[in-house]
C-alpha cells in the first residue's frame, strides 16, 4: 500500500487504456490536482466524453477516478430515474409550487426514451464500467441546450441514450467522434 504523489492505495481501481476501471489499486492525487478536477469537471467530462484517454494526464485521470466511483454512479443513475418521474407527473394549474430553479425538461422527449434510459440507469450501475461513457451520460444529463430539455437540439434523445449505454461498455469502448458532443 501507497500513498500520495503517484504511491498506490487500495481501493477504486485503475484506468485502462480505454478508459474501464481495471485493477484492484488506485493511486492518490496530490490535493491541488483533486481540487482542480472538481472545479474543471464539466470541461475535464466534455474531454472525457469525446475519447480523450484519461491516462493522458493527472488531471483527467483524477476526474475518471472521480466518475468511476460507485456512489457517484449511483447518483447520476438516480438522476435519469428522476427525469423519468418528471416526465410523467401532470401538472395541475392551481397547485402552486415553490420556486423550482430546475430547468424544465423536454417531457415528450424523455418518456419517448423512456426504456432506453431504463438501460442505461441499469449500465451505469454495474460494476465496470467504461469512462467515457459515465462521462458522456454526465454530459447529456448537464447539458440545457440538449435533448433532454430542449425540443429544438436536432436529435433524438432515444438514439444518443442507446449509443451512451453501448459505450458504458468497455468491450465497446472504442474511438470515434459522435456528433451530438460537438
Amino acid at each position: 500500500m501507497r500513498r500520495r504523489g503517484g504511491q498506490k492505495e487500495g481501493g477504486e481501481g485503475e484506468f485502462d487504456l480505454n478508459g474501464a476501471l481495471a485493477g484492484a489499486g488506485s493511486f492518490l492525487s496530490p490535493l491541488h490536482v483533486i481540487a482542480r478536477a472538481r472545479v474543471l469537471g464539466g470541461w475535464l467530462d466534455l474531454r472525457l466524453a469525446r475519447g480523450e484517454s484519461p491516462v493522458n494526464s493527472a488531471l483527467l485521470s483524477e476526474r475518471a477516478r472521480l466518475l468511476a466511483n460507485p456512489l457517484r454512479r449511483a447518483e447520476m443513475a438516480n438522476s435519469w430515474r428522476r427525469l423519468i418521474e418528471d416526465a410523467c407527473v401532470v401538472k395541475t394549474p392551481h397547485v402552486r409550487r415553490v420556486v423550482d430553479a430546475r430547468v424544465p425538461i423536454n417531457k415528450e422527449m424523455v418518456r419517448r426514451a423512456e426504456d432506453a434510459i431504463d438501460s442505461l440507469v441499469h449500465a451505469l450501475e454495474r460494476p465496470v464500467v467504461a469512462i467515457r461513457g459515465v462521462a458522456m451520460a454526465r454530459e447529456l444529463l448537464c447539458d440545457g441546450a440538449g435533448p433532454v430539455y430542449s425540443d429544438h437540439s436536432g436529435f433524438e434523445l432515444c438514439d444518443i441514450v442507446t449509443e451512451i449505454t453501448w459505450y458504458l461498455d468497455p468491450l465497446n469502448n472504442t474511438g470515434g467522434s459522435v456528433s451530438w458532443l460537438q
